[in-house]
């Protein structure tokens, strides 16, 4: 499997690759291709929503410290 971002956890599972109806601009007629974007798109929400939550207390103490550095108050 070559390098790169994998956007979907079933790999690269894309129902372009190899396809023989292939034409510019077939993404937004291609149901196959709408289905298979929607469900990447979802995977896609849940990584951002757990990488949202696990960095949540990184972001309260940054802003916990530049109010304090506003405040005049530096350390």
């Amino acid at each position: 499997m070559g390098k790169g971002i994998t956007y979907s956890i079933s790999g690269r599972d894309c129902p372009c690759c190899g396809c023989q109806e292939r034409i510019v601009g077939c993404h937004g007629k291609c149901d196959q291709y709408k289905t298979w974007d929607e469900k990447r798109q979802a995977e896609k929400m849940e990584r951002f929503r757990r990488t949202s939550i696990l960095h949540e207390a990184d972001k309260r103490k940054s802003a916990a410290v530049s109010h304090y550095k506003r405040r005049g108050r530096q350390a």
